[in-house]
């Protein structure tokens, strides 16, 4: 992994299509954060859902998820 970069990254996502319609119309909304981890190239994996609504929460599930030793990969769209 390249040095000085973060083993993951976070963002923040409207909980579902109506919360996502508040988002737009520049309403409050609720949210998730959602994990998205770096593989050995550096590259980031698809995003995983924490569960969490506050950042520091998420923080602490992703430092946990890579402190049990899960490996993160690449998620595929079934064809």
């Amino acid at each position: 992994m390249p040095r000085g970069k973060a083993p993951f990254s976070l963002q923040k996502r409207p909980t579902n299509k109506q919360e996502a319609e508040k988002k737009r119309q520049g309403r409050k909304y609720r949210y998730i954060f959602y994990v998205q981890f770096r593989d050995q190239t550096g590259n980031y994996t698809s995003a995983i859902g924490t569960g969490e609504n506050s950042e520091g929460a998420a923080r602490a599930w992703a430092m946990d998820y890579l402190r049990k030793g899960n490996v993160p990969v690449h998620r595929r769209v079934p064809s």
